[in-house]
C-alpha cells in the first residue's frame, strides 16, 4: 500500500486519490531513478476501493476495467514529445504495462493485469496545501517556486492543450519544486489550466464557482491562493508573446511543418484529433504568439461570464 502522506512546514499532508475507481499502490521499478513507482490498477477490490465502488465504475465506465483505450499510446507519445521539446522535467513520467502482484489486504493475486505506472511526485498537491497551510505559509511556499518552472508549465499546458490542470494535478515540495501529474487523460483535447487565464479553472480560482456562474456576482474580497500560479505573475511584463525557449521553438516549428498524417505516423497518437490539436497549437503559438493562441484553443467548459478575449477580468 502506498504511503499517501508527506510533510510540508512540519504539517502532515494526507494525499487525495482523486475521483477514481482504481487502487493506487507502490511497486519496485527499474524505470525511475528512485527504484519505486506508483501503480494504478482498475477493477480490483481492495482496502482502498470497495466492491460496490468497483461495480459502479464497471457499470458506468466499462473501459475502466483496464486503462482507457489508446491511453498507452498517448502516454508514449507524450513522453517522446516532452523529451524532444525539453519539457520532460515539468511532468512526471508515466507508462503502461503488465503487473504481477499480490494486492495488500485482500491477498488477491494479479497476473499480467494491465496497469498504469508513474514516478512519484514529491511534496503535496496544491489542493491539499491550500487546505492545510496558513495564508502566510502558502505565500512563502509560492515565493520559493522558480518563476521559470511556472513559465514552462504554462508552455507545456498550452502546447499540449491540457484540459484538467486543477490543484490536485500540480504538486509542490517545501523547497518550491513543482511537478505536473495526470496529464495523459486530457492531453490534446480541450484547454483548462490554472496556469492559463480565461480557462474555467483559473476563473474559478479568481471568482469561485458562484462567481463563475453568476449565482453570486462580485466584487470578491478573497481568492484562492492558486490564482498566484497564473503564468502572467511569473514572466517579464506578464507577457510571453513569441519569446519561446529555443528547444520549444524548434519543436513547434517541426510540428507546424508536418502534416497530420506525418504526426500520426511519427508519434503514434491514438486519435487523429490529437495530431490535429498539436499541429494547430504549434502553428498558432508561432504565428500569433502565446496570448493570442490561448484564445484560439477550445475551452473545456463554457460559463456565463467567460470573457470574450480569453482573459480573466
Amino acid at each position: 500500500r502506498i504511503n499517501l502522506t508527506s510533510v510540508v512546514f512540519g504539517k502532515v499532508m494526507k494525499m487525495m486519490t482523486g475521483n477514481t475507481g482504481a487502487s493506487i499502490y507502490s511497486t519496485p521499478s527499474k524505470n525511475v531513478p528512485m527504484g519505486v513507482a506508483v501503480v494504478k490498477v482498475h477493477g480490483v477490490v481492495s482496502d482502498m476501493v470497495s466492491e460496490s465502488r468497483v461495480h459502479l465504475m464497471m457499470k458506468h465506465y466499462p473501459n475502466k476495467r483496464h486503462y482507457k483505450e489508446g491511453e498507452k499510446e498517448m502516454m508514449a507519445a507524450l513522453m517522446m514529445i516532452s523529451d524532444e521539446c525539453g519539457l520532460s522535467h515539468v511532468n512526471i513520467r508515466e507508462w503502461a504495462g503488465p503487473l504481477r502482484s499480490v494486492i495488500p489486504g485482500s491477498g488477491e493475486r494479479i497476473e499480467e493485469k494491465e496497469a498504469i505506472f508513474a514516478e512519484y511526485a514529491p511534496g503535496a498537491s496544491l489542493e491539499i496545501l491550500n487546505l492545510k497551510l496558513s495564508p502566510s505559509e502558502i505565500v512563502e511556499l509560492i515565493e520559493r517556486v522558480d518563476h521559470k518552472i511556472i513559465h514552462q508549465a504554462a508552455l507545456f499546458d498550452l502546447l499540449f492543450v491540457q484540459g484538467d490542470r486543477h490543484g490536485e494535478n500540480v504538486f509542490l515540495t517545501e523547497d518550491g519544486k513543482l511537478k505536473l501529474i495526470d496529464t495523459r487523460d486530457t492531453t490534446l483535447s480541450v484547454l483548462d489550466s490554472l496556469f492559463l487565464p480565461g480557462t474555467f479553472i483559473l476563473q474559478r480560482n479568481l471568482l469561485g464557482n458562484d462567481g463563475v456562474f453568476e449565482r453570486k456576482p462580485g466584487p470578491f474580497k478573497s481568492h484562492w491562493p492558486q490564482l498566484m500560479f497564473d503564468y502572467r505573475c511569473h514572466v517579464p511584463g506578464g507577457y510571453i508573446g513569441k519569446r519561446y525557449p529555443k528547444q520549444v521553438q524548434q519543436c513547434m516549428e517541426k510540428f507546424s511543418s508536418m502534416t497530420v498524417d506525418q504526426l500520426m505516423q511519427t508519434y503514434k497518437f491514438p486519435m487523429r484529433q490529437n495530431a490535429v490539436r498539436l499541429k494547430d497549437s504549434s502553428t498558432d503559438m508561432l504565428a500569433v504568439g502565446f496570448e493570442e493562441a490561448i484564445k484560439k484553443r477550445p475551452f473545456r467548459i463554457s460559463y456565463r461570464n467567460q470573457p470574450q478575449d480569453g482573459y480573466a477580468p
